[in-house]
């Protein structure tokens, strides 16, 4: 990417606020250049990214030998605006520019303010469970202990504090680490090329007792803890154990109430996502409707985190409504979500939106409206290309394939199973039982009179799901469709 296209991404990822911030900064200078480079922001400060035509208009506006030199001033300032604006939201930008203001402080031999500075940054560092802060603040008091010359009796208690307390950083640091380690064995595994589930299993089995359950009664701060059920929460997810994985997801839900992620919005709202989702298949309802209500009373209440979360409140809630068939959505849901979808100032990325319009299809394909799952996942192919390596093309290409024949477009599903065995047997990564399911529906589709035949082949593939590590998510159209002929 171009350093156009890098800046036109950054200014396109800023808020409101953050760009009125931006130009108040700015504009306290009045140098030529800080006038030149808010000329080239507003030039990029667009919805689109036409290269050509941006090109055009900074050539036009601005001195071409500047362009290169201000393109990087404009980035380095952005950057400076957006840590200065969310310093204040942000308590470790603040916290750890104070502790650099006390090391000015302590070189201009102010060593009385310097450790007023220092105690007072210690009780929010402690609250905040931040222990390499702890370590350097504790550095920084024990240095300043020693420029008193000798140490009187008091300052010695008071270093021998430090010493004890920074042994004890050290030990949940090591911890920490360790912790941390895990975390990145447990992802290897998940995302190795190991192709048997019953293998990656025993694998993640085995950390889970012989390295993480001995560390359970080691965890003595917040932040450890997080750490710990966050990679609990990896290995259920990965070994399938739902129940176990909504009962270490609702601890991690009490842990982000604790003071160190009072201000952790992003992982507060991330715990929602995800237990709305596993709740949505809940024949208890009541559990999914008040992780939703709770869920949707924290994005009121920060609007800014709206956007992100968007599509995970929207999947919760179709997922919900596909669990629960004989519940019909409101038709103001559906509206609400094509007016966000279509709403430009709700920044949803392509991958989101496609998700979610394939998500929606799934529900429609479920509730036999042929017509409306065909019309959304259209609606992904005319927005964008996508192909074999994102992970809802099968999906939609399953359900655009059934759709077709559902509603008596035969040659049209004919063309578009016969195109996607093609690219599933080009494609060297995807699984055997992938493309045989592929090749088996073509069959069925050419071979009228042998229908049943290849509905009972198509039904004995999917048994072998628990003998491969083949997301059959991506087929289970295909096996609801199936199981739908065989009972018909």
């Amino acid at each position: 990417m171009n350093n156009t296209a890098t800046l036109y991404q950054l200014i396109l990822s800023m808020t409101k606020t953050e760009k009125r911030f931006f130009k108040v900064q700015s504009q306290q200078f009045n140098r030529n250049e800080q006038l030149q480079y808010i000329t080239l922001f507003d030039i990029l400060d667009q919805k689109v990214f036409d290269k050509e035509q941006l090109d055009k208009k900074i050539k036009n506006a601005l001195p071409k030998k500047n362009i290169s030199k201000l393109t990087k001033y404009l980035v380095d300032n952005i950057c400076t605006s957006l840590l200065l604006y969310h310093k204040k939201k942000i308590k470790s930008i603040d916290q750890y520019e104070q502790l650099s203001f006390v090391k000015v402080l302590i070189k201009k031999s102010q060593f009385d303010l310097a450790r007023q500075k220092l105690l007072k940054l210690k009780k929010e560092a402690t609250e905040n469970e931040d222990l390499l802060l702890l370590l350097s603040i504790n550095e920084g008091l024990v240095y300043l202990n020693a420029k008193c010359g000798q140490l009187s009796p008091k300052l010695q208690k008071e270093n021998e504090t430090y010493f004890e307390e920074s042994l004890n950083y050290v030990d949940l640091l090591q911890l920490q680490t360790r912790l941390s380690f895990l975390k990145y064995k447990v992802l290897q595994i998940i995302y190795s090329k190991e192709k048997n589930p019953k293998l990656i299993e025993a694998s993640l089995t085995q950390i889970l007792k012989k390295d993480l359950e001995p560390l359970r009664d080691s965890l003595k701060i917040s932040v450890i803890q997080y750490e710990y059920y966050a990679i609990l929460s990896l290995i259920y997810i990965a070994i399938k154990d739902k129940q176990k994985n909504i009962e270490t997801l609702e601890k991690i839900k009490k842990i982000t109430t604790t003071p160190p992620f009072k201000d952790s919005l992003d992982t507060k709202c991330g715990i929602y996502a995800n237990l709305v989702i596993f709740y949505a298949s809940d024949p208890h309802s009541n559990r999914y409707h008040n992780t939703m209500s709770e869920f949707i009373d924290l994005l009121n209440k920060h609007p800014e985190q709206k956007t992100t979360y968007l599509y995970w409140r929207y999947i919760g809630e179709i997922e919900f409504y596909y669990h629960h068939d004989h519940i019909n959505p409101p038709d103001s849901f559906f509206k609400e979500l094509d007016t966000d979808l279509a709403n430009p100032n709700i920044k949803m990325d392509k991958h989101h939106q496609h998700g979610l319009l394939a998500s929606l299809a799934t529900y429609f394909f479920k509730m036999n409206l042929y017509t409306k799952a065909l019309d959304t996942v259209l609606r992904i192919h005319l927005t964008d290309k996508i192909t074999l390596e994102n992970f809802f093309y099968i999906e939609t290409m399953v359900i655009e394939i059934l759709c077709y024949y559902e509603t008596q477009n035969i040659q049209l599903a004919k063309s578009k199973a016969l195109s996607l065995k093609r690219k599933l047997t080009k494609n060297d990564a995807a699984h055997p039982l992938l493309k045989e399911a592929a090749s088996i529906l073509l069959r069925y589709f050419n071979n009228e009179k042998s229908e049943q035949k290849y509905l009972e082949l198509l039904a004995q593939l999917f048994k072998q799901e628990e003998d491969y590590n083949v997301n059959f998510y991506d087929l289970t159209i295909l096996q609801m469709w199936v199981s739908r002929k065989i009972n018909a």
